[in-house]
This record gives C-alpha cells, sequence and structure tokens, in this order.
C-alpha cells in the first residue's frame, strides 16, 4: 500500500474528469516501484534465489524480524549469502531487537532497521535512497568493468605495439648490421685489394720474364747441343743471337730484378694474410 501508486487517486481524477468536479488534491509523486510480496522467509529467500536465475536481481528487500517459519535474521543471512548486493532494512519493534543485536545476528554491519510503528513516508525514503544507491552501486560496478576490459584491451594493444616496436628495432638492428658488414666487406675488400694489385702485377711481369729466361736459356741449350754433337761453326752463331738475346731482353737487369719481384709479392701476401687474421681476431 506504501509502495505502490494508489488506484484511488487514478479514480477520482476520472471521476473529476468525467463529471466536471472539483480534481483532487494531488500527493507526492511516487516512484514506479516493482514490488515483491511474501509472507514467509523461505519464499523471500526462493524470490532472491528465482530473480538471480532470470537476471533481475533485487535491489532492496524489507524483512520483518518476526515472520512465521524462518526469522528475518536468518532470512537476511541467506538473502546475502545468495546476493551480498542486496540493500536490507530489518523491521523490528522497539521491544525486540537492539541495532547492535541485529548486527550480530545478521554477522554484517552494514544493515539497515526500522523501528515500528513507523510513518509511510520513512518507508518510501528508504525505498528510494536504498535503490538509488543500489543502481549507482551497479553503475559504478559497470563502469569499473567497462574500464577494466577497456585496460586489458590497451594491454592488448600495448603488448602488440611493444612487439611491433621490438619487431622493428630488431629489423633496425639487422639491418643496421648489414649496413656495418657491409661497411666491413668494403673496407676489407680495398685492404686486400692494394696488396693484391701489386701481387698480380709483379706476377705479370714474372711470367713475362719466366718467357724471355726460357728463350734464352733455349739458346744455352742449343749451343751445348751444338759443342756436344762436335759443329763449332756453328757456335759462333748461336752466341751471337745470345748476345742479340742477351741485349733486346735485358737480361741481367731482369736477373736483378727478380729477387725485388719475389719480395714484393711475399710481402703484398703477408699484408693479406694480417687483414686476414686482424679480421679473424
Amino acid at each position: 500500500e506504501i509502495l505502490s501508486p494508489s488506484p484511488l487517486e487514478t479514480i477520482l481524477a476520472m471521476g473529476a474528469y468525467l463529471f466536471q468536479g472539483p480534481q483532487p488534491p494531488k500527493s507526492s509523486p511516487r516512484p514506479p516501484f516493482e514490488l515483491t510480496l511474501v509472507s514467509r522467509g523461505e519464499e523471500g529467500v526462493e524470490a532472491v534465489a528465482q530473480s538471480i536465475e532470470k537476471n533481475r536481481p533485487f535491489a532492496a528487500a524489507f524483512v520483518d524480524i518476526r515472520l512465521p517459519g524462518m526469522d528475518g535474521t536468518a532470512a537476511a543471512r541467506l538473502i546475502w549469502t545468495l546476493d551480498p548486493r542486496v540493500k536490507i532494512v530489518i523491521v523490528t519493534a522497539f521491544s525486540e531487537y537492539t541495532p547492535a543485536d541485529i548486527i550480530q545476528e545478521v554477522g554484517a554491519d552494514d544493515i539497515f532497521y526500522l523501528r515500528k510503528p513507523f510513518h509511510s513516508e520513512e518507508i518510501r525514503q528508504f525505498a528510494c535512497a536504498l535503490t538509488k544507491q543500489w543502481n549507482l552501486e551497479q553503475e559504478r560496478e559497470r563502469l569499473a568493468n567497462e574500464l577494466d576490459r577497456a585496460n586489458q584491451e590497451l594491454e592488448s594493444i600495448n603488448r602488440s605495439l611493444q612487439k611491433k616496436v621490438e619487431e622493428q628495432t630488431a629489423m633496425l638492428l639487422q639491418s643496421e648490421k648489414m649496413a656495418s658488414i657491409g661497411l666491413l666487406a668494403a673496407g676489407v675488400a680495398h685492404e686486400i685489394n692494394n696488396p693484391i694489385s701489386f701481387v698480380k702485377s709483379n706476377l705479370t711481369t714474372l711470367l713475362r720474364y719466366i718467357q724471355d729466361l726460357s728463350e734464352y736459356f733455349g739458346i744455352v741449350q742449343e749451343i751445348r747441343k751444338t759443342l756436344q754433337e762436335g759443329e763449332p761453326h756453328q757456335v759462333q752463331m748461336l752466341l751471337e743471337a745470345l748476345q742479340r738475346l742477351e741485349e733486346n731482353k735485358r737480361i741481367p737487369t731482369l736477373l736483378a730484378d727478380l729477387p725485388e719481384l719475389a719480395h714484393d709479392s711475399l710481402d703484398g701476401a703477408h699484408r693479406v694474410s694480417k687483414i686476414v687474421n686482424d679480421l679473424r681476431t
């Protein structure tokens, strides 16, 4: 009767409209509470269980301390076991329980209590305040869950970004390594190319010298053969050819240049070997 809209007000308003009479005085507006009424504690506990199954939980419960069967404190304990979010108001007479007794019986200190006799406006104020508090708590929980989901998403994004940063860093490091290797290879190639170049040049010259010496010693072999075969008249001709070849090929200079070519080539080979050893180190 206290929390439900009064049907009498609606009837009087309709009658005044139909018979053109004075409008009845308007009482304070009542919020549209959705009520469930039970007469026993067990029924109240069962109603709370069903509301949870339907995902339509109760915001508040007014529980008389004296009920048939299960008393109000036992019912309150079971209700909170099922749904600790329910705001419970224990209705009691002055002579029954003190607030400390109620807290001890229920096992929680955030319970509300209403003394008999009470004014109907007290019930409405309790209902409005407690349902508003319950709604705020649910909204706060919803926002906290959304914030938690947002934080999880941000953490996932951060992990993804961190992974991408690590991948990009690894790629950058790899690129820098390859660039460093490229510079190193170019430097090593340049360092090796210098001694290799004059070693190749010396070997080319040495090959030409070998050809000239082969030709020179070829004539010497013919002179030896001629002398062995007893044909001295041809020796003079071969000696003249040998003299011309020696002058044309500069055989003495060639022979003097050979050790220097060998030493330079060995020095170049040693330089290449040192570069390779330094690179290995």
